[in-house]
């Protein structure tokens, strides 16, 4: 029995090994199905993936703004070939090379809700039309040139012809391109209605369908387009029955983390980083070095008065000077002890090749007295190396300040001490000096004359230079007995509430009374909008009601382009979603027939705005002047400064001047929507000027009437009246 079972034992013990061995591969057979099943899990998890990410791949790319642009080019070729052919006659006249680029650029934007909004760039379609409007004017210019000798008026120069221009028909070669000249190009109204739509768009089989409920079908129902999307590029198909390709636009995600976490800070301190040593010419014979500054961008120069003053130390231009933190002293005809640093190139690198930066207080307007004379021009102080302070100041504020003739060409400066500052404002105009702004315009209030203008038609929006039509509806009612300067006026809760606000520039109180007189000249000088609608409510029981009074009387003296919302050019916010915010608006020209009539009916006004500063007790506040060209240049009288966001810088001056038979003239230059008020100062100062010069050169200057202009409609006709009248 004992052997048996251990027999058995054995026999059991032998077939342990063979079930373990099953066991296991029975187990691997398992594991390689769940690790089968999972890799084909996995799979068809990214397989779906992919699927969704290709299906809704346009949705993520999608929301964002898109911009295209169209090319008026070819046609504005054409037209004005055709306009141009009769004229030319056997003439070969280039247009071809005075005519480049014509193109309007476009936006289409896409939310995250669904919803799409294609709109026109109107900026991009008024460059485009000022650029045109400018080669036409070459190309009649040309025109003359060619044709002058036949006539037997012998060679003439490009500005020989435009000056017969003004001759002939009382304008310029660019005014009548904008106001009687043939139709290059579109109207804005019909680019706008061409490139434009919205509605809400859908995805479908990978592509974008877009909804244009702006542009419905004869049955009311949606037009429907179709867009493809491949990264930056988005191709939209059918709308004007075109194919329009855009492009992302770069900015957009700067924008969003700006709106995230909020806007750039402007600090006190200021560190440039494009630096440049400008070789300068004095009197075509010594050599200088001048450390210059581009600020922010590059071609705008601020250059080192010290090194000026150092390099003009042995000339009939030389000057003293002192430098503090934040003001300037220049004596004319002194002596310049340099203090070290002076005629000393900028080190632009370190050793390693890394580029060196310079650090000053920031730009702003500093106090300049010059010869017991204080003007105020922006630049910036810094340190130099040797611990001096020094001034950088724009080339052009600097050669109007020095009187003198200042040029930049060919990487090198050249300064003429016997040559007095003049302002060649054809070469200028021909440089794009007019580019950076919305409008611009300078003539004679005294012959109503323009002598020069930029888009002077198109009605922009102009902040407080609204303040001047007030100030006109204010003077009638002085003029007509309605109220009188020390007429008591309450300041109401809505005033108060203005100049509490961040638009406020006096600081009022509920029950506070004032009078007419101070109300006029806080409104006048510190640009006080609470002043502005005190005197609006004392005068007509509401602003809506003086506004109603203000729209009036611009139709009155015949404003075309103008249109008043209230009485101090702040900006309105409505409760319409899609027009949020609206702003009075006005074209230069009707700021000079205003600005005109303001003085010509009522001359005192002059007292007001030409005063730099004055107390105002009921007030309890002394006001300044905002006006830079009150402390620039001598003659100056006003008017009125403004700006916001929508406007930009905008300055309407005025300074009187004389004829060259000693005849007085008022000469107003207006400048609206610079982008900062060292723009605004600088323009505005080289209009008047050249405004100044004109009328300086002219004796016995009279009016021109409607009647004394002829307008010719054709280039056969305009030709011939200008080589007529040569």
């Amino acid at each position: 029995m004992q052997r048996a079972k251990k027999v058995m034992g054995r026999e059991e013990l032998k077939k342990e090994p063979g079930k373990k061995s099953i066991s296991s591969k029975k187990k691997k057979r398992k594991r390689m199905k769940r690790l089968t099943a999972s890799l084909f899990a996995l799979v068809l998890f990214v397989l779906i993936l992919l699927s969704v990410w290709v299906f809704f791949k346009d949705r993520f790319q999608l929301p964002g703004t898109w911009k295209g642009e169209a090319d008026y080019s070819a046609s504005v070729r054409v037209n004005a070939s055709g306009w141009f052919g009769p004229a030319a006659g056997a003439e070969e006249l280039p247009l071809k090379d005075m005519f480049g680029d014509a193109r309007i650029d476009y936006t289409l934007s896409f939310s995250p809700n669904g919803r799409w909004q294609m709109e026109t760039d109107e900026a991009s379609y008024l460059a485009m039309n000022a650029a045109v409007r400018a080669q036409m004017a070459q190309a009649l210019r040309h025109l003359i040139m060619n044709r002058a000798p036949a006539e037997g008026k012998g060679e003439i120069t490009e500005e020989e012809a435009e000056a017969a221009i003004q001759r002939a028909i009382g304008i310029s070669s660019e005014e009548y391109f904008l106001n009687y000249g043939p139709d290059i190009l579109p109207e804005l109204t019909s680019v706008q209605t061409q490139y434009s739509g919205e509605g809400r768009y859908h995805l479908s089989g990978g592509i974008v369908s877009l909804e244009d409920t702006l542009h419905p079908q004869q049955d009311g129902s949606a037009v429907s387009y179709r867009c493809m999307v491949d990264k930056d590029v988005l191709v939209l198909e059918g709308i004007n029955g075109n194919t329009m390709i855009f492009h992302r636009d770069i900015d957009t995600d700067r924008g969003v983390l700006q709106s995230m976490f909020g806007t750039d800070t402007v600090h006190a301190a200021e560190t440039h980083r494009i630096l440049e040593n400008l070789s300068v010419t004095v009197n075509d014979s010594s050599h200088y070095n001048v450390r210059t500054i581009h600020y922010s961008y590059e071609n705008n120069r601020y250059i080192s008065l010290r090194d000026v003053a150092y390099a003009l130390r042995q000339t009939t231009g030389r000057f003293s000077l002192s430098i503090a933190d934040n003001a300037v002293e220049i004596v004319t005809g002194g002596e310049y002890e340099p203090v070290g640093g002076e005629n000393v190139p900028f080190v632009l690198t370190d050793e390693d090749g890394t580029a060196l930066t310079y650090s000053t207080l920031g730009l702003r307007i500093n106090s300049i007295l010059i010869d017991d004379n204080r003007v105020k021009y922006y630049s910036f102080i810094g340190t130099n190396d040797e611990g001096q302070k020094d001034c950088f100041i724009s080339v052009t504020d600097l050669a109007m300040m020095l009187d003198m003739e200042m040029n930049i060409s060919g990487g090198g400066m050249s300064i003429y001490t016997d040559r007095p500052y003049s302002v060649d404002m054809d070469s200028l105009i021909e440089q794009g000096l007019f580019y950076e702004v919305n409008s611009a315009l300078v003539g004679d209030a005294t012959t109503k004359e323009i002598f020069t203008s930029y888009m002077p038609a198109i009605p922009v929006p102009i902040a407080s230079t609204t303040k001047l039509m007030t100030c006109l509806c204010v003077m009638d009612a002085l003029h007509d007995g309605e109220i009188t300067l020390e007429d008591e006026v309450p300041i109401s809760d809505r005033a108060v509430w203005i100049s509490h606000s961040s638009d406020g520039m006096i600081w009022m109180e509920s029950g506070q009374v004032s009078n007419v007189r101070e109300l006029l000249y806080g409104m006048l000088l510190a640009s006080s909008n609470e002043s502005a609608l005190a005197l609006a409510e004392y005068l007509e029981g509401s602003e809506e009601a003086f506004v109603e009074r203000m729209n009036a009387r611009a139709e009155e003296i015949g404003l075309k382009e103008s249109e008043f919302f209230n009485s101090n050019g702040l900006p309105i916010f409505t409760d319409n979603i899609s027009t949020s915010k609206i702003q009075n608006r006005m074209s230069a020209e009707d700021m000079f027939t205003l600005s005109t009539c303001l003085l010509a009916e009522y001359p005192e006004v002059k007292e007001i705005t030409s005063t730099l500063e004055i107390e105002l007790p009921t007030l309890s506040k002394t006001v300044t002047n905002t006006n830079p060209m009150l402390y620039n240049l001598p003659g100056v009288i006003g008017l009125k400064t403004g700006t916001t966001n929508m406007s930009g810088a905008c300055l309407v001056a005025a300074m009187e001047t004389p004829d060259a038979d000693g005849v007085t003239h008022t000469i107003i230059a207006i400048e609206f929507g610079a982008e900062d008020g060292t723009v605004r100062t600088t323009l505005t100062e080289m209009l008047l000027r050249y405004g100044r010069e004109v009328v300086a050169n002219r004796s016995g200057t009279i009016a021109l009437t409607e009647e004394d202009i002829v307008i010719p409609q054709t280039a056969e006709e305009l030709v011939c009246m200008v080589l007529r009248k040569m």
